[in-house]
């Protein structure tokens, strides 16, 4: 854990590390905490690529993906694929 930051003066937002954020609710912190060691045996959900993961329901778990990778600065798109610009299809299949 790198740190706990308290959120509005009512919860718990932990950092890891990694850059995961742990969303813990207002009350029942023990009740979460045990939901998500047995989430980490059972699917190791510390070591994926999670933004933040969300305990502050109890009857769910959230989970906010990182963002995708940029696509490369490569303006071609490949000979048999339409653009929007264009809105072209691709020769031969008309």
């Amino acid at each position: 854990m790198l740190a706990a930051l308290r959120v509005g003066d009512r919860r718990w937002t932990l950092k890891l590390r990694t850059g995961t954020e742990i969303m813990l609710p207002d009350g029942n912190i023990e009740m979460a905490l045990e939901s998500l060691t047995k989430l980490e045996q059972d699917r190791n959900v510390l070591a994926r690529d999670f933004a933040a993961i969300d305990l502050r329901l109890l009857d769910r778990v959230t989970v906010r993906m990182r963002e995708a990778a940029a696509m490369p600065l490569d303006d071609t798109a490949p000979a048999d694929v339409p653009t929007a610009a264009t809105g072209a299809a691709p020769k031969g299949k008309t």
